[in-house]
């Protein structure tokens, strides 16, 4: 079980911060639109962290279920 934990938040953190790091990265940039275009395709990456969690953390709950049997 700690093998799985750490892997899903493991990947969460680190997806969170390639987020952040990149974003500030190509805020540095000169205004262009395929500045504008990397940054909505940010935004949209950002939003599936929230769903991959709740699947991780659904997943983790099920291994433990079975145990139970």
């Amino acid at each position: 079980m700690k093998k799985g934990k750490k892997s899903v938040a493991g990947n969460l953190i680190v997806g969170g911060a390639s987020l952040s790091i990149g974003s500030s990265t190509i805020e540095a940039l000169p205004a262009s639109a395929a500045k504008s275009h990397v940054q909505a395709g940010l935004v949209t990456g950002s939003k599936f962290f929230p769903v991959m969690g709740t699947i991780g953390g659904a997943g983790l709950t099920l291994k433990q279920l079975k145990k139970l049997k």
